[in-house]
């Protein structure tokens, strides 16, 4: 099983979603709802707009999001919610960078956004029917924090070595 690490850690903009797998079953794919992503401004920037006069840079700013998705297939609703940033970048036309009359780099900015949660938390992985339920809560548990706290989803996965062995009748403690 191989996981895509670049995909997972992607950021996102509001009109172009990853394509994030169900929960339930698996197959589907969530999409938002009709005006189911919803962001603002968040309130350090909002402080920092009036306290520089309303001249804050577009690379200051950040954002809140919350996000209601859909799955077509089996019908799961799955809320996120994160934070947000402006990104600038280079315009580019035909692959080359656009240079204004002084030969200087055209640039644009987009609002990008990054994952803190989901819940229910969406599979970084399929999980096999025939897992053993204690292994699969542990591992669901890690997925919940995945996005938020890593370290954390981490001590997770250790919960389910712990798991898979009490599930194989290992001892955990040696009598030396």
């Amino acid at each position: 099983m191989t996981i895509d690490r670049k995909f997972w850690l992607r950021s996102f903009s509001n009109n172009s979603f990853p394509d994030w797998p169900c929960p339930r079953c698996y197959k589907g794919i969530l999409k938002p709802i009709e005006n189911g992503f919803q962001y603002g401004e968040t309130g350090d920037t909002q402080r920092e707009f009036i306290n520089s006069g309303g001249s804050l840079k577009n690379s200051d700013r950040t954002f809140h999001y919350s996000v209601l998705l859909h799955c077509g297939q089996c019908g799961e609703y799955v809320a996120s919610g994160g934070q947000g940033f402006v990104y600038e970048y280079m315009e580019r036309e035909n692959d080359e960078i656009v240079l204004d009359v002084a030969g200087n780099p055209e640039t644009d900015f987009t609002e990008l956004f990054s994952p803190e949660f989901f819940y229910p938390p969406i599979p970084i992985f399929h999980i096999p029917p025939q897992c053993p339920k204690a292994v699969e809560k542990e591992i669901i548990a890690s997925f919940k924090l995945f996005f938020s706290d890593p370290p954390a989803s981490a001590n997770y996965v250790r919960k389910v070595v712990d798991a898979i062995l009490t599930e194989k009748d290992v001892t955990l403690v040696s009598a030396n």
